[in-house]
């Protein structure tokens, strides 16, 4: 066959990978995939992208088994209400995913109410799983002493998983000691959660450290923790903050020269360290010393 000109086969595959790139990812909205994530072989890859049923969503979850081609919705509505989701991150194991949604999965926890973003995690069916079957994982301990869902998650930030998924870190608005809240935009904060405790206990979810105990009170302007990103075995959380957090007692960093913001630095949680002096290192400081700039 002579050079340029292609056979009947290969004139098929050519046009399949051209409409493969402009046709949309779903009928229902021309909306494109984002948010890939992928388990550490390779197998299990899930994104955001349009839903498949035209139920008045514009963002779903959506799993690829690059072994068999499968492609699955995850991110199903619940039966009070439908809602977007967001974030999808899946675990290195391929077995377990976790994303940021508006839908209420748990009934007892979940009011529902007014805008709200909690993150949800699933076991895929693949590991023992069930379909659609998602359970709360951004909770707090209510007055009754029972878990409810915090309904205020970050949607700028994924979460982060460990290795197995057992443990997840998410972020969430900044609250002080106090109640009292400071004027314009509000810091945040990270929360940790271990699946192995359940849910209505309180070591189920603890603040990371490394933040003062109040706002700043000042008008500079604090973004708090953010970036959460968690070790395979989920006992070093890695963030970034604009507090001096690897400090025992932090407090809001000093802003940059002429200007109302302070950098963000970037800290190491070990979660087996007991002392408080040790537990949080400083990681981007050179022989020059800190950062000076976010």
């Amino acid at each position: 066959m002579a050079a340029g000109i292609l056979s009947p086969a290969q004139s098929e595959r050519a046009a399949a990978r051209v409409i493969a790139t402009t046709v949309p990812f779903s009928l229902v909205s021309p909306a494109v995939g984002s948010d890939p994530t992928v388990s550490a072989n390779g197998q299990f890859v899930v994104f955001t992208a349009a839903p498949g049923a035209d139920d008045g969503r514009t963002s779903s979850v959506w799993l690829k088994d690059e072994s068999t081609g499968d492609l699955t919705e995850l991110s199903l509505p619940s039966p009070l209400r439908v809602g977007n989701s967001i974030h999808p991150v899946i675990s290195a194991d391929g077995c377990v995913v976790v994303m940021t949604t508006e839908i209420a999965y748990d009934l007892f926890r979940d009011n529902d109410l007014g805008s709200r973003w909690d993150i949800y995690r699933t076991t895929l069916p693949a590991c023992g799983g069930k379909a659609n079957d998602w359970t709360l994982v951004s909770s707090f301990i209510n007055a009754n002493g029972v878990a409810q869902a915090r309904d205020d998650v970050n949607t700028d930030e994924p979460a982060a998983l460990s290795g197995s998924g057992s443990v997840v870190a998410y972020v969430r608005p900044f609250t002080s000691l106090s109640g009292v809240a400071g004027d314009g935009p509000q810091p945040n904060a990270i929360d940790v959660v271990d699946l192995t405790v359940p849910i209505d206990e309180r070591t189920h979810t603890v603040p990371a450290p490394g933040l003062p105990t109040e706002v700043s009170g000042s008008d500079v302007v604090y973004v708090g923790q953010g970036s959460p990103a968690l070790s395979a075995d989920g006992n070093v959380l890695v963030f970034s903050s604009d507090a001096t957090s690897n400090q025992a007692v932090a407090d809001w960093d000093t802003p940059i020269s002429d200007t109302k913001t302070a950098a963000c630095e970037i800290f190491a949680w070990d979660r087996t360290d007991a002392d408080p002096f040790s537990a949080v290192q400083l990681i981007s400081a050179g022989p020059t010393g800190a950062a000076d700039a976010s």
